[in-house]
C-alpha cells in the first residue's frame, strides 16, 4: 500500500469519527431538551393532580383575631 492511499484511508476514518461525534453531540443535546420538557410536564401534572384531589385545600385562609 502506498503512502497516498494510506493517508487517504486515515483521513476518511478521521472524518467518519468526527461525524459520529457530532451526531452523538446532537443526540445528547436533544435528549437533554426532552428531559427538561418532561420534568416540566411532570411538575405541571403533579400540581394539577394535587388540586383535583384536594380542591378545598389552599383556597381560603381562616383568620381569627
Amino acid at each position: 500500500m502506498d503512502i497516498a492511499a494510506l493517508s487517504s484511508a486515515i483521513s476518511m476514518q478521521q472524518l467518519g469519527l468526527n461525524v459520529s461525534v457530532a451526531v452523538m453531540n446532537l443526540a445528547k443535546d436533544q435528549v437533554t431538551v426532552q428531559s427538561q420538557q418532561m420534568m416540566q410536564m411532570l411538575q405541571a401534572s403533579t400540581s394539577a393532580m394535587e388540586i383535583s384531589v384536594n380542591p378545598h385545600i389552599g383556597g381560603t385562609i381562616d383568620i381569627k383575631i
